[in-house]
């Protein structure tokens, strides 16, 4: 998840520290490969804050580079993408995130480098790209067939099945985590750090174990 584009660097966290926290997005889908994929994979959340050259030369060398697209580092996924597939042609390229979900036939149409596009949940289509299943097998995926852009069909994750996650795949948890765990041992203000994302608009993870409260935020 690329950081923010030029143009958006003068926005703000809500909350404390001006550093990103690990991305708990990430930690899902990492820990959803890991318990449900039939194969071993290296997989590995990359730091956002390294050269951006690093950051390429990370991409490049892996079989699938999957980017979280926001409308605020839009700009920076693109251009990880392209220089990326241009290092190497074999390189699967997927884009998820809210930004990519709201326009997957002009991504692919408008950018050639980019394989995949996934909307909505994402964990059985990276499962599935990872995995090499037949693309026509793997839900909530944009892809290109016979001159086409098509979409294959529709599924929700089932949260039952959700495994408990870590960040144990991110490159750099235990600087990005160390604040957190400051301010936890410390007893101040647990605001002075931005919040970690527990849940999204699919519910959250109290509810996956335990159930839902009687006020729930998910929609599904």
């Amino acid at each position: 998840q690329p950081n923010l584009d030029e143009k958006h660097l003068s926005q703000k966290q809500a909350y404390g520290s001006a550093n990103r926290p690990p991305e708990t997005g990430l930690a899902v889908l990492s820990s959803w490969i890991s318990t449900y994929s039939q194969n071993e994979h290296n997989i590995k959340v990359i730091n956002p804050n390294k050269s951006v050259d690093d950051i390429i030369a990370d991409a490049s060398n892996s079989d699938v580079l999957g980017v979280t697209d926001w409308f605020s580092n839009h700009g920076n996924c693109i251009s990880l993408a392209r220089e990326s597939k241009r290092i190497n042609p074999k390189l699967k390229v997927v884009f998820g995130g809210p930004n990519a979900s709201m326009m997957p036939s002009l991504l692919l149409r408008n950018h050639p480098y980019i394989d995949f596009v996934v909307s909505r949940d994402g964990e059985d289509a990276i499962l599935g790209l990872v995995d090499n299943k037949p693309i026509k097998t793997i839900s909530n995926l944009w892809h290109r067939a016979n001159g086409e852009i098509r979409f294959t069909h529709q599924s929700y994750t089932d949260l039952k099945r959700m495994p408990l996650w870590d960040f144990s795949y991110h490159e750099n948890a235990d600087t990005r985590l160390r604040e957190y765990l400051e301010t936890q041992t410390s007893g101040l203000d647990p605001w002075l750090v931005p919040p970690l994302t527990l849940f999204s608009f699919r519910g959250c993870m109290k509810a996956i174990k335990e159930g839902v409260c009687s006020y729930c935020t998910s929609a599904e």
